[in-house]
């Protein structure tokens, strides 16, 4: 904007000039207010936004290894119940002390654990080959072929 002449204005050019200071004060203070507000914000790095490690700049020390934390305790009857009707069971015991070696009788030991072990059986496709005969006819001369099983169209599924 240029500066206003020092000679006398009329009022229509006076008026002019004040609107035009007018929105030039008020765009110059959304600025402001829009500076001011980025001032307190602590600049963008890896370890407090989405940005890339790469794009931190020179001189940044390499991130703090984050300590392990403690596992979480486990919930009292979080468990799946065991089944009613196993199809195999396998009892486990002990034949000698693993401390001593002092053998130990089958009679001594107490069931200290019980948990079910599921395997599910290896899931594959069953594949049914179709196989469709025809031919021509003797007497007539026409093509013939034999239909197609009920539920399995011709095609791949």
């Amino acid at each position: 904007m240029p500066t206003p002449p020092r000679i006398r204005l009329t009022e229509a050019e006076k008026d002019a000039l004040l609107l035009e200071q007018a929105a030039l004060i008020e765009r110059m203070a959304a600025r402001i207010a829009e500076l001011e507000a980025l001032v307190g914000k602590p600049r963008k790095t890896s370890s407090n936004s989405s940005l890339p490690p790469s794009q931190d700049g020179p001189g940044r020390k390499n991130r703090e290894r984050k300590q392990s934390r403690k596992p979480r305790p486990s919930r009292p009857g979080a468990a799946r119940p065991l089944a009613d009707t196993p199809d195999q069971t396998e009892r486990c015991l002990v034949e000698a002390c693993p401390h001593c070696g002092t053998a130990v009788a089958e009679t001594a030991q107490q069931c200290r654990e019980r948990y079910d072990h599921v395997d599910l059986p290896v899931v594959r496709p069953q594949v049914t080959r179709v196989e469709v005969f025809g031919g021509r006819c003797r007497g007539c001369g026409r093509r013939y072929r034999a239909p197609t099983p009920a539920g399995m169209p011709p095609g791949t599924p």
